[in-house]
């Protein structure tokens, strides 16, 4: 059996002092380097443990001062942001995502576990009206490519929406792909080769890991705070102890957590790139799908010399069966045009574009609302069915919540007796390249609310409860 982590003796070391009340609310925790020193330890554990306790409650950052007690610690421990700043590690291909990937096509097991968009969500019949119309006009659209370039009033329409969000992104420096999944996959690379590392945020949208692992790219995992998003410290501690080749980040509602990064920490981000000469491979699918009043801001918004590769698509906002997404990658344009060897057809922008201008933001408004109380619903299903202790996210945005359980609850062992109940889940090891957040799975919260959803969660609590 493995001793528990240096990192986390150190935090709980310093969570008891605190509790004891021999560390007072308001005062200042010795410096990261100070401690280093001191413990003769490396710098990069005592900022992990300072982490594990600023997500338990106990600590705060304070920008350019250090970390200080908070004056009243929280009545729980935030969900953990698992193991962090380990050797890079080869990223293994993931048999559990496979399965889950499978079971979603099988309509006898409920799909807690996937997140694919309700089809219901979507304007179909009103994109069948818009397609049969471009259809009918040009029917020998239908019979060509675009051989390799942009249809420019789809990336026109592309470059009006972002300058909303106050990023310049001229029409041309989009590359139309199929998915955001190629346009993350052509990004890798531009910017890697096998065997290099990339640092990633911990938990990990498996879809990323899935990517890695094609390409034999060995990745460093950068904790994720429900509230804050990449937890910034951490990563700076990651690009001083490894060779970190690029950055794979979702700062708008990241999946599985739904973190939203302020502003400020995207800029403070953007930074830190510059700083260490690195690129960020920014996953923008999710922004549109904001509860708020405005669109979350992209990391690209911050981009002055095109190091970040912004990447989205209409999947989940429009519909994945027009099978478009794009990349913005700055100076890295031609290294992924060079690499794309598939071409786009050109009935499906036409299609796009039109849907744009003419009914996208009443869908969007009506998609934001309905996943909104959707999500609102299950996070209290969630609540009243599951074990007490039991605590789920509150994002402001998209449609996953991550749920993390009582520590004597395996998630991998919940998944089992789920599967028995026709239940599939997502359990916390699938989002993590070292297999952590075992008392951790993600909820997908995105179909309407029925007896059928509400059975599966009940049954879900009972199961977990059963481990108590």
């Amino acid at each position: 059996m493995t001793s528990e982590p240096l990192y986390r003796r150190l935090a709980d070391e310093v969570q008891g002092l605190i509790e004891k009340r021999s560390l007072r609310a308001g005062q200042r925790l010795p410096s990261v380097r100070v401690t280093a020193r001191q413990r003769q330890i490396g710098m990069g554990t005592v900022i992990q443990a300072y982490v594990v306790l600023e997500n338990r409650g106990y600590i705060e950052a304070r920008p350019r001062s250090g970390y200080y007690v908070r004056s009243r610690p929280a009545a729980r421990a935030e969900a953990s942001p698992g193991s962090v700043l380990g050797p890079a590690v080869q990223v293994a291909e993931k048999d559990l995502s496979e399965h889950m990937i499978d079971l979603a096509r099988d309509p006898s097991y409920f799909p807690l576990g996937t997140a694919f968009p309700d089809p219901g969500t979507f304007p179909l019949r009103n994109l069948a009206r818009v397609s049969g119309a471009v259809a009918r006009a040009e029917p020998e659209i239908l019979g060509r490519y675009t051989m390799g370039h942009p249809y420019p009033p789809f990336t026109q329409e592309l470059s009006r929406r972002y300058l909303q969000t106050g990023t310049v992104l001229s029409h041309d420096e989009f590359i139309v792909t199929s998915s955001c999944s190629e346009s993350l996959d052509l990004a890798l690379g531009a910017v890697t080769k096998p065997g290099d590392v990339i640092a990633v945020e911990s938990p990990a949208y498996f879809g990323f890991l899935r990517l890695f692992a094609s390409r034999g790219i060995r990745a460093v995992e950068v904790p994720v705070d429900e509230r804050k998003g990449l937890s910034l410290e951490a990563l700076t501690v990651a690009l001083d102890n490894h060779d970190v080749k690029a950055l794979v980040v979702t700062p708008s509602f990241h999946n599985p957590t739904g973190a939203c990064m302020p502003n400020a920490r995207k800029e403070q981000l953007y930074s830190i790139l510059c700083d260490y000469g690195i690129p960020a491979i920014e996953d923008d699918v999710y922004a549109d799908l904001h509860f708020g009043s405005i669109r979350p801001k992209p990391l690209k918004a911050w981009d002055r010399d095109g190091r970040v590769l912004l990447c989205s698509s209409l999947s989940k906002t429009l519909a994945p069966g027009l099978g478009l997404g794009w990349i913005a990658a700055g100076r890295y344009h031609k290294k992924v045009d060079d690499g794309k060897w598939s071409t786009n057809p050109l009935f499906p922008q036409k299609v796009a574009a039109r849907f744009l201008q003419e009914g996208y933001d009443r869908q969007l408004r009506r998609i934001r609302s309905c996943l909104q109380e959707r999500m609102r619903a299950v996070r209290e299903a969630v609540r009243t069915y599951f074990p007490r202790g039991t605590h789920v996210t509150e994002p402001a945005g998209g449609f996953v919540l991550w749920v993390e359980l009582p520590s004597s609850v395996d998630a991998l062992k919940l998944r089992i007796d789920a599967l028995e109940e026709k239940i599939s889940i997502a359990p916390g090891p699938m989002f993590s390249v070292r297999h952590e957040f075992r008392n951790h799975l993600r909820i997908y919260a995105g179909l309407p609310w029925t007896g059928a959803l509400e059975k599966a969660i009940q049954t879900l609590g009972r199961l977990a409860e059963g481990q108590i």
